[in-house]
């Protein structure tokens, strides 16, 4: 398991290697511009942001902060996590 400390510690290559090979995809929403997916990788969340015009990855951000899970909870599927 991969604490938020050591993913930071990795290289960009290192962390894109985990996000697409450890990432578990939990939500997505859009806007006029982009396409956000959220992942949760061990006890933190990677989000990718897609730009609709370039038709590319904007940026990737990881973050600890569940206030930051607030524009995808009407997307999430609670009860996948809670096994009901």
């Amino acid at each position: 398991m991969m604490t938020f400390k050591q993913f930071k510690q990795l290289s960009s290559e290192q962390q894109e290697i985990a996000i697409w090979s450890k990432g578990e995809p939990i939500a997505t929403r859009s806007d006029s511009f982009h396409r956000y997916e959220l992942l949760q990788l061990s006890s933190f969340y990677i989000e990718i942001v897609y730009s609709f015009r370039f038709n590319i990855i904007q940026y990737i951000a990881a973050f600890e902060d569940i206030d930051l899970l607030d524009p995808y909870l009407e997307e999430m599927d609670i009860d996948r996590f809670t096994g009901k």
